[in-house]
């Protein structure tokens, strides 16, 4: 049918890239949101895997009382995150909060840093303490993030983008030959929901165009713990590598000793009478 209307081609083709995506391909969730235009679901999300124990892992969390959003993340060999863990609960005092990230993160992930936003230091005018050091003495250290939004956002666009695709785990959880050669720099499990939602929702703030907007806060919580991570820096995987049978030479290396000493001990000294 639409190739019986040309004219009608040609306006679709001038049309910005979401009205394009929705009008010609059908891809509705194009029109969703102002500011992530970036962001699809069918680009951006993975069914979930296993985290390989090599990844480094992070947190990130937004807190207020009317929500506490926290998103766990992994980072792959090509420097790619992975949003791999979500949870959203309102009504927590900040104790209770600290309490339910612990209790979420098995003991088995090794944490490299949590980042939070700049007011977690506002000192309490009643009790003197901050929330940062509620967090701490909860087992939650916490790191600052950077407070500028408009840059954080950019970034988080910028990893948005597509990146290659090195890392052979993620090559081997495709049948052979059929991984793709890119994949975008920030990556969520499809089970996300409420992340993924939040990114296709939010809007442009209608005074900033570069930045998005600070209402609804059921939307603004999620997006916010996305930006503290990915303005934060962060490490990539170690590929690892698999370890070689010491040898006599690496032993003697390791104690910066010479044969003499290696063998027979060196010298006896104090130390040596008080064994």
């Amino acid at each position: 049918m639409l190739e019986h209307s040309p004219n009608y081609l040609r306006m679709l083709a001038q049309m910005p890239t979401d009205l394009k995506l929705a009008y010609r391909y059908g891809d509705w969730d194009a029109l969703g949101g102002g500011y992530f235009k970036e962001f699809q679901f069918a680009t951006h999300t993975m069914k979930s895997f296993r985290i390989p124990d090599h990844w480094p892992r992070y947190r990130s969390f937004d807190y207020g009382l009317d929500m506490t959003a926290c998103i766990w993340w992994a980072v792959d060999t090509d420097g790619r995150a992975w949003a791999y863990r979500e949870v959203e609960e309102k009504g927590l005092i900040v104790q209770a909060a600290a309490q339910t990230i612990l209790a979420n993160s098995p003991v088995y992930e090794k944490i490299q840093a949590t980042y939070a936003p700049w007011d977690m230091w506002a000192r309490s005018k009643e009790s003197g303490k901050t929330m940062a050091e509620i967090f701490l003495t909860n087992g939650v250290p916490i790191i600052q993030a950077p407070r500028d939004r408009v840059q954080g956002h950019m970034i988080v666009k910028s990893m948005m983008a597509q990146m290659p695709l090195k890392d052979p785990y993620i090559i081997g959880l495709f049948p052979e030959g059929e991984a793709p050669a890119t994949m975008p720099g920030l990556m969520l499990f499809s089970d996300l929901t409420r992340v993924a939602e939040d990114l296709r929702d939010i809007q442009s703030d209608e005074k900033n165009i570069n930045d998005c907007a600070k209402l609804p806060h059921e939307v603004t919580h999620t997006v916010d713990s996305v930006r503290y991570f990915c303005i934060s820096r962060t490490e990539l995987a170690q590929t690892p590598v698999a370890e070689r049978k010491r040898t006599f030479e690496d032993m003697i290396d390791d104690k910066e000793e010479n044969y003499e000493t290696f063998m027979c001990g060196g010298e006896p000294d104090a130390s040596y009478l008080a064994s």
